[in-house]
């Protein structure tokens, strides 16, 4: 149980339950190379991630905290931060391996192979571990998350994410490069968006190229201290190893899942002529790629949303087929 009440106007909740946290440790076990931890608090996830014997740089807003975490690790002993006795009967991380085993380049028989470097070469942020056999020592700075300079090498972010802050903070983690995998701990419902639940959002359908999402686990509200008043969701995010669009065209991309979210019309293929025109090839495009044309924005997958960005550039070529090519209304037919 934390020792602190939370300070409301940094909507802090701190996690408490170990089955939880377990399970954020299994995750990030998953994954390869230095962690960043955003708003650490006492340590409760923090103290179990050491074990994976990884560098973490912890980026704690609230000062007093940031004190006494930097004050905590810096009392652990390297054995301390490699027990395995901080996780009850059947919640050790099952994907976790010795770091000799991951620096090899094994990876976790779910991973993709991702081509990159292994955590050996990308351990940047390893601090005080000259001695042989020394566990990388965790780095705690006080800084806000939203100005904090993320490593420009290969690493991961987990986090639990203030709820009034979750979706300002998101779009900071999704516009940063270099990071490989997310694991956060936001609201439950925003969690179901960004992963899809029922139908993609508009947030994460202009993500989705670059992003897979996904949605491990709902984690009550009793999970935390101060107890909040809607439950938590855990989010992961991971960056594709082969985007299904180049990073340049993320803007132009971004504007066109905007206007077809926005556009009006009673189904896609209406939505798609307004903006278009061209209504023979939003048709042929439909049913190529399987789409009712009653469907809704948020039914298209990602890969539909990447298909529809090159049609898009298609059609803005060709003279106008009826409608306009780069969005507006379409002017009724007269009968």
């Amino acid at each position: 149980m934390s020792r602190h009440s939370g300070r409301h106007e940094l909507g802090q909740n701190f996690l408490t339950d170990r089955a939880t946290i377990a399970r954020i440790v299994d995750l990030v076990a998953r994954t390869d190379g230095p962690i960043v931890e955003i708003g650490p608090g006492a340590g409760a996830v923090t103290l179990p991630l050491e074990t994976l014997g990884r560098p973490i740089t912890a980026v704690e807003l609230d000062g007093r905290l940031a004190a006494e975490l930097r004050n905590t690790v810096g009392r652990r002993r390297p054995a301390d931060r490699r027990r395995a006795d901080r996780f009850p009967a059947g919640q050790r991380p099952t994907g976790q391996q010795p770091a000799a085993q991951r620096d090899s380049g094994q990876r976790d028989s779910g991973r993709r192979d991702s081509g990159r470097p292994d955590a050996a070469q990308h351990d940047v942020g390893q601090r005080d571990s000259g001695r042989r056999g020394e566990a990388p020592r965790t780095r705690v700075v006080q800084a806000d998350f939203g100005s904090f300079a993320l490593p420009r090498t290969p690493h991961v972010i987990v986090g639990n994410l203030p709820f009034h802050r979750t979706t300002g903070m998101l779009r900071r983690v999704l516009a940063a490069d270099h990071w490989t995998d997310a694991v956060l701990l936001v609201q439950w419902e925003v969690a179901r968006r960004r992963a899809g639940v029922g139908g993609a959002t508009m947030m994460t359908a202009q993500w989705w190229p670059w992003f897979e999402f996904g949605l491990d686990r709902r984690v009550p509200a009793a999970a935390f201290t101060p107890r909040p008043d809607v439950d938590g969701g855990l989010l992961t995010i991971t960056r594709r190893a082969h985007p299904l669009l180049p990073a340049s065209e993320r803007r132009g991309y971004a504007e066109l899942v905007h206007a077809v979210f926005t556009g009006p019309g009673r189904g896609i293929q209406e939505i798609l002529t307004r903006r278009f025109g061209h209504r023979t090839a939003v048709s042929r495009w439909l049913a190529d790629n399987g789409v009712p044309a009653t469907a809704l924005p948020r039914a298209l997958t990602a890969p539909q949303w990447a298909a529809l960005h090159a049609l898009a550039a298609e059609l803005s070529a060709r003279p106008s087929g009826g409608g306009r090519r780069s969005g507006g209304r379409t002017r009724p037919r007269r009968r």
